[in-house]
């Protein structure tokens, strides 16, 4: 298994399933927060919501994606 398309995969993975619960998220904010309060408070939510959900369908999506690039690269080099 290749380490570098398993990363690849789970970061894009992790990313692409943590996309959709940003509309749904509302957070009432005092009126004093700043404006990077108020993104590292989104994006904080967004990731780390149904982390482990997320995290384990990363992990397979990264093993699948380890897999796939192991094997198309291995059927060019045979060439």
């Amino acid at each position: 298994m290749n380490i570098k398309p398993f990363f690849i995969g789970l970061i894009l993975a992790y990313v692409s399933l943590s996309l959709p619960s940003m509309l749904g998220i509302i957070i009432c904010w005092a009126p004093e927060v700043t404006f990077l309060q108020k993104v590292k408070g989104y994006v904080v939510t967004i990731l780390l919501d149904n982390f482990v959900i997320k995290f384990a369908f990363s992990i397979l999506w990264g093993m699948i994606c380890s897999f796939i690039f192991t094997r198309y690269r291995g059927s060019q080099l045979s060439y």
